[in-house]
């Protein structure tokens, strides 16, 4: 519950603000285009389009060039494993004060990494970088005080801004987010801020749903909300209101005390955009889909006119002489009996006849397998960037140098990934320090939140490819070092990530069992220390069956 209005703000002067933010977008034509980019990645290509001669415009041909260009490059992107380190760019000249900062930045790394996992960030991050790539820009909404709580993934037309020159999200004067919802789970949240009976009763649905994008049809009572944001003094401040009644009164997001409002309070929005690709003086990023749709419709028209020229041209045509045939309908008639008129000696084939098809020239289908391969090339989307490449002609360093080489026009959004993942550790270090008091547990230690509050954190970020010919050449990597008698055995089982082919875990687990018993493993006949298992162990000597049934060969390359 708000214990105290900070700021003067109406329901009336925030809608105006809306209502401004709203006919500069509806100017751009913004929903407009959102909506037929998502139609023609979905597959609802001919959306819009005349048909003149009454065909079902579902059942017409198409071929989806737009959707596995951004399943490509989306999985591309979001292969990328980034994790957050914490810096302080405070330092001390006392050692002791030194290596207490160097913790605390190490337990906000640890207390990052663990919010990421329970806030089911991967799955947002996909669901993110798909919406930037169809609709030029998303945004990612945390509006939970729990950095653990999962946040949302917001539509371009639900976040309206009030500098639309201006990317930076943070140096917005305000931020405005549009939300459709139920009308008792509104009046729940006016009654638990303390707004009258009579106050919130007067909020009742609306349909004003046309701002909303592909799917306009609700099925409960909703009524549009607003969540209005505006920095005063450093610190953000927040209302939600519907269009006459403010059901949370503007105020800062802020610890109160005694009625008081204390504490550093919470000085970045909540709210981080991941543009596709940027354009001068917009905040709006350009999508990919809305360059690929005309030639998408060309050649989905293309086939639509293949297909006719088939239907008319391809196929036997019968002709028949009128006065010749009594029943004409018997014709078509499997098996029917077609009676012949008059009774002259001309031959049956001479009143029935099948015209032979002509045949088609292969130009369309060249320009349309043409259309379809530039179309790709041109997006960074061809064969070998999408991976295919015959793996037994060409070894896992080549085809890992390939894709990178194929992947370099997709180094702009990774390095907008990058950005959002450092958004991300810095509003959640925001968040930590405006709503926490005393101390916090961070992995096992509780730390003061007071500590936390003197940091002027720096983020750097850790890059590492999760994709299968990677982890197949750093699988060769260790392979070839262990070989060489460069590393030992237990080291070699070290290094193998988590996340490797091979069963590290039961690996060391049927290590360690053989250690605590305290036997004596052979192998291929040779008596062996458990204690040298790590030292002196020669990767010929190892019999991969003492490691048990579940251990392969073929796992175990060069062991």
């Amino acid at each position: 519950m708000v214990k105290k209005k900070a700021k003067e703000c109406s329901a009336q002067t925030i809608w105006g603000k809306y209502q401004k933010s709203l006919d500069y977008m509806r100017l751009k034509n913004i929903k407009a285009k959102t909506d037929k980019n998502w139609n023609f990645y979905i597959g609802k290509q001919w959306e819009g389009i005349n048909v003149k001669d009454g065909s079902n415009k579902d059942e017409l041909p198409q071929m989806n060039i737009i959707k596995p260009v951004g399943k490509y490059k989306v999985s591309v992107i979001s292969k990328r494993k980034m994790i957050a380190r914490y810096t302080n760019l405070k330092k001390y000249t006392d050692e002791d004060m030194q290596a207490r900062n160097d913790i605390i930045c190490s337990k906000l790394s640890t207390l990052f990494a663990d919010a990421w996992q329970k806030s089911k960030m991967d799955s947002i991050v996909w669901k993110m970088l798909k919406s930037s790539f169809i609709q030029g820009d998303s945004y990612v909404y945390f509006g939970d005080e729990d950095i653990n709580k999962k946040p949302t993934v917001l539509p371009n037309t639900s976040v309206l801004l009030g500098d639309e020159n201006v990317t930076d999200l943070q140096t917005q004067p305000y931020i405005i987010l549009r939300q459709r919802l139920g009308v008792d789970k509104v009046k729940e949240i006016a009654k638990a801020n303390g707004i009258s009976k009579e106050k919130y009763e007067t909020i009742t649905g609306d349909s004003d749903t046309i701002e909303e994008i592909v799917n306009t049809k609700e099925v409960n009572d909703k009524v549009t909300s607003l969540v209005y944001m505006q920095k005063i003094d450093g610190i953000v401040n927040v209302a939600r209101t519907t269009q006459n009644v403010m059901y949370e009164e503007f105020h800062p997001i802020q610890q109160t005390k005694g009625g008081e409002y204390t504490g550093v309070g919470q000085k970045l929005y909540p709210i981080i955009s991941m543009i596709w690709e940027e354009r001068p003086n917009t905040a709006r990023g350009i999508s990919e889909v809305e360059q690929m749709i005309p030639n998408q419709l060309e050649i989905n028209k293309t086939l639509v006119r293949r297909a006719m020229a088939i239907k008319i041209s391809s196929y036997p045509r019968l002709a028949y002489d009128l006065t010749s045939i009594s029943d004409e309908s018997q014709l078509d008639v499997v098996g029917g009996k077609i009676g012949v008129n008059g009774g002259d000696a001309r031959s049956i084939n001479q009143s029935v006849a099948y015209l032979q098809p002509m045949g088609l020239t292969g130009d369309p289908k060249v320009f349309t397998d043409e259309l379809m391969a530039n179309t790709r090339e041109l997006a960074g989307a061809g064969d070998f960037a999408t991976g295919n490449i015959n793996p037994e002609r060409t070894s896992g360093a080549a085809i890992v140098a390939i894709r990178e080489q194929a992947q370099l026009p997709l180094s702009e959004q990774e390095t907008m990934l990058e950005q959002f993942v450092i958004d991300k550790a810095l509003i959640d270090y925001d968040r930590i320090v405006a709503f926490n008091v005393g101390e916090i547990p961070i992995d096992n230690v509780m730390v003061p939140v007071a500590d936390l509050a003197e940091i002027e954190p720096d983020i750097k970020i850790d890059v590492s490819d999760d994709g299968a010919w990677s982890k197949a050449l750093e699988q060769q990597n260790l392979d070839s070092l262990l070989e060489r008698q460069y590393i030992t055995f237990q080291e070699y089982i070290d290094l193998i990530p988590e996340s490797a082919n091979l069963p590290k875990t039961r690996i060391l687990a049927k290590l360690e069992e053989r250690a605590n018993n305290g036997s004596q493993g052979q192998v291929e006949g040779q008596e062996i220390d458990p204690e040298q298992l790590g030292e002196e162990i020669n990767p010929e000597q190892i019999n991969p069956e003492q490691f048990g049934q579940e251990i392969d060969q073929g796992q175990i390359d060069q062991i």
